[in-house]
């Protein structure tokens, strides 16, 4: 049987939340859907030691208004006592590259997501390590998908997680709680979604 879904579109691009702050996600209608699938990033953009930032998952039976949310899942992420920075040395980075070089490489450990912050928030992304050369590169299992030019800051913590949501609900919503270390890191996030209409 085949299946109608929609294209993976974006619900928030790359957002800021500043320390001790809570931020919150565009609202995805779900009237239409019998599920949806939502894609959160994230990544502590600082080098103030994190004890973690709360994620909530919220939905609502109802079309509108705010009376009627309600938890539907929670993770705690970005937990790093130690998050580094280090500045890119390619000139440039090209967009499908697959080797970062830079002069440092503490904590940019294989088999973990790490991020790029552009000065444009929104070209920043994250890239899945796979193996360093210490001190002289990192390599991505994908090419990046932006060009990065020289001295664009990487992080070392961040994180990519996909969670399903029933199309019983009308609406759902994340929130990012960045008070739960009230003197932690700052961080950005992005949220993406997929929804399956017909089937």
């Amino acid at each position: 049987m085949a299946i109608t879904k929609s294209n993976e579109a974006t619900l928030t691009d790359w957002t800021a939340v500043a320390q001790n702050a809570v931020g919150e996600s565009g609202e995805l209608v779900l009237s239409d859907a019998y599920w949806a699938d939502l894609m959160i990033q994230a990544f502590l953009d600082g080098e103030t030691a994190h004890t973690g930032t709360r994620f909530v998952v919220q939905a609502s039976f109802a079309d509108s208004g705010d009376e009627d949310w309600a938890d539907l899942f929670e993770f705690v992420g970005l937990i790093d006592a130690s998050p580094l920075s280090e500045a890119l040395t390619n000139d440039p980075l090209e967009a499908a590259g697959t080797t970062i070089t830079m002069a440092a490489t503490a904590d940019f450990v294989n088999g973990a997501w790490h991020a790029i912050e552009e000065s444009t928030l929104a070209n920043s992304e994250l890239f899945w390590q796979v193996a360093v050369t210490t001190n002289t590169s990192v390599t991505t299992k994908d090419g990046v998908t932006n060009e990065h030019a020289k001295n664009t800051v990487c992080y070392t913590q961040a994180l990519s997680r996909t969670f399903r949501i029933d199309g019983a609900y009308s609406r759902a919503r994340v929130l990012v709680d960045n008070t739960y270390d009230a003197d932690g890191c700052t961080l950005d996030y992005k949220v993406r979604y997929s929804k399956v209409t017909a089937g």
